[in-house]
């Protein structure tokens, strides 16, 4: 039987459409070797992933007009982080600031104190009290991160977390004011798993030579080879990886200000919104920016239903 063309393409064009419409890692992205610093009026943030994604055009350039859908997507199709990781924690940050969750905002915005997220002790920044400008790679702070991590070519979590720990103490002789609490801890540790995570390999390593375009520049090290890997960084791996970061020290590393922090539960309730609840809402958000891919949701209900505890 021959349909009629109109027919035809009434069937096909809504899942061709929906095809499109799916978040994908191209692997050949002219993106990823389309690397431009930020220029005059561009604005940038503290964190060095989100600046990575801006500089390679997965977020705009300009730093601006950015949404948590928008921001789910850049990161994975730049990044390869699952949607969920990116969602609650940018979830977080939303309603801290009181902020809905689609509001639209700029990476000046991100390290603005009442989203919560930005921090003192950073790999490749100053304390705010230091320098007010937290968007400034600082030279000589990294080079005590770097002193530490180039001892060895092949870094895994433990190296890392002994890399966080020299800067935590030195940060706490030269800055009086420097408040080591337990979501300094928990953030802190969750951003070197998702660096681990979506620079290292399917092992758990990340080659020295990666991170230094990733930090100085702000680059992808695609150059040197580097290619992301599909919903790497889910929330899953990025707690069990932080704790494994934090156990590279406990006495400078989990014991806080205000509290213990060694578990992945310790961390999640740090980083997430503190109404789990509100993860249904993060469900249809991740559905609406095209994510069909089971392994989201799955790790979604494992948090939601406290089996975190026992898998992570």
């Amino acid at each position: 039987m021959n349909l009629p063309l109109r027919l035809v393409l009434a069937l096909i064009l809504p899942v061709i459409v929906d095809a499109f419409k799916k978040p994908i890692i191209r692997l050949d992205d002219a993106r990823f070797l389309d690397y431009r610093p930020p220029g005059p009026g561009d604005v940038r943030t503290s964190c060095p992933g989100l600046n990575t994604l801006a500089n390679h055009g997965f977020l705009p350039r300009n730093g601006r007009g950015i949404t948590l859908t928008s921001l789910m997507v850049a990161a994975f199709e730049g990044l390869g982080v699952s949607p969920e990781t990116t969602g609650l924690i940018t979830m977080a940050g939303l309603l801290d600031s009181r902020n809905p969750l689609d509001h639209v905002f700029s990476l000046a915005d991100v390290h603005m104190s009442n989203w919560g997220i930005e921090h003192d002790g950073s790999l490749s920044r100053k304390d705010r009290a230091e320098d007010p400008d937290v968007t400034r790679f600082d030279p000589d702070t990294w080079e005590v991160t770097y002193n530490e991590l180039r001892k060895i070519p092949l870094i895994n979590a433990l190296d890392f977390g002994r890399a966080r720990s020299v800067r935590v103490r030195n940060q706490r002789r030269m800055n009086p004011s420097f408040n080591y609490n337990s979501r300094v801890a928990s953030t802190s540790a969750a951003e070197i798993a998702k660096v681990m995570l979506t620079l290292g390999n399917m092992n758990g390593w990340v080659k020295l030579e990666y991170l230094q375009p990733f930090f100085e520049e702000e680059r992808f090290p695609y150059h040197l080879g580097w290619r992301p890997h599909w919903f790497s960084a889910d929330i899953g791996s990025v707690l069990g990886t932080a704790a494994f970061v934090l156990s590279a020290d406990p006495a400078s590393l989990s014991r806080t200000s205000d509290g213990i922090v060694s578990l992945p539960s310790d961390i999640l309730s740090r980083i997430a919104p503190k109404n789990i609840s509100m993860t249904r809402e993060l469900i249809e958000i991740i559905r609406g920016a095209g994510f069909d891919h089971p392994g989201p949701f799955d790790e979604i209900n494992r948090i939601t239903s406290g089996r975190s505890l026992v898998l992570y």
